[in-house]
């Protein structure tokens, strides 16, 4: 398997096969596990897997579910040289190896042993809700190599809040498709994620400049901040530095990797939502300053600068041209929905003759 993703949806399969289909499709032959429904709603499960190098991405969104690691199981998959490791996205996750028990929520992560006999669930935070879990695959010899004590730490809870939330926002982006389809990239991005296992499970200070794991994580997640935030008001550098607790010169160092400034993604953000509100005929009753407000522009004089440099006309003949388009093309499906009707009648989903 490549760093593309392979995907499993339950909802492929006939509602009174899925679970029998994931036990032993999913479950049994891909992840390890023994596996039962725990949940009173219907099943559901979706798991994109990704391969990077060394390490396995597994996203799940699912109902309620128990899980168990037999040693049948151990004995019959060769994952001797494999460590787990889950990161919670929403929901709990909780497994017992031995007699230790290990809890799993948004605040904490934890590594578990392949190798041994274990047994668990998760599911989700509320009785309507999913529970999404990201969950790893490391080699056993390349996270050692980086963190000497990861056997120690096995079924202990890691609790380094900074650690957590950059592992968790790095493996976000890549279940989303951030990464290309080749396999030089992958083993480094393979190679980033131990880095920022490293990072979680070390208590001393990692330096940035020797762990390139932790500073693309921190670009990922300057990125993310940026999208998710890009419509409010005058949003700045300094903000966006102090909310992500770094330095405002070392923002501007990330940033400077991905070839624009603060000033141009947002830009380049909200310019894409005005566009998107222009277009859309449910908001033709704002006008061009309410559009540009909630698109995050506090200057109308600026945006309208912005805008006509990138299409060489302003958000007004925009707007027309697109409803004239939308038109057109309505106009036209109506057409040839109608040609479609008259040219065969049906009748209980057969031609008539």
């Amino acid at each position: 398997m490549t760093n593309a993703a392979f995907i499993f949806s339950s909802t492929d399969f006939p509602d009174k096969d899925r679970v029998d289909i994931w036990r032993e499709m999913f479950a049994r032959k891909i992840a390890g596990f023994d596996v039962e429904h725990a949940d009173s709603r219907p099943f559901f499960n979706q798991t994109r897997f990704h391969s990077f190098g060394h390490v396995n991405l597994a996203a799940h969104t699912s109902t309620a579910v128990r899980f168990r690691r037999t040693r049948e199981l151990i004995s019959g998959d060769g994952l001797d040289d494999y460590l787990g490791l889950s990161v919670c996205v929403a929901g709990i996750w909780e497994v017992m190896q031995g007699q230790r028990r290990l809890l799993i929520n948004r605040s904490t992560a934890g590594l578990v042993d392949s190798t041994k006999v274990l047994d668990g669930g998760f599911g989700p935070d509320s009785p309507e809700g999913y529970q999404e879990l990201l969950s790893l695959r490391i080699s056993r010899s390349e996270l050692t190599k980086r963190v000497p004590k990861a056997e120690r730490l096995v079924m202990t809870p890691l609790c380094n809040s900074e650690g957590i939330e950059l592992l968790r926002n790095y493996l976000q982006m890549l279940d989303r498709g951030g990464v290309a389809q080749d396999p030089s990239l992958g083993e480094l991005v393979g190679n980033h994620i131990v880095d920022l296992i490293a990072f979680l499970c070390n208590d001393e200070v990692v330096k940035e400049s020797h762990s390139g794991g932790v500073r693309a994580a921190r670009q990922a997640a300057v990125i993310r901040y940026l999208e998710k935030h890009f419509s409010e008001p005058g949003l700045n550098a300094a903000q966006i530095a102090g909310e992500l607790r770094i330095s405002r010169r070392y923002l501007f160092d990330l940033l400077n990797e991905t070839g624009e400034s603060v000033t141009q993604i947002l830009n380049r953000l909200r310019i894409a939502r005005a566009c998107r509100l222009l277009a859309d005929p449910k908001f033709r009753h704002f006008d061009i300053a309410a559009i540009a407000f909630q698109s995050g522009f506090n200057d109308l004089s600026y945006f309208y600068r912005q805008f006509r440099q990138q299409f060489q006309e302003p958000p007004g003949a925009f707007r027309a041209r697109r409803a004239l388009q939308n038109n057109l093309d309505s106009q036209t499906t109506e057409a040839g929905n109608t040609e479609k009707s008259s040219l065969h009648p049906l009748t209980d989903g057969k031609p008539s003759n």
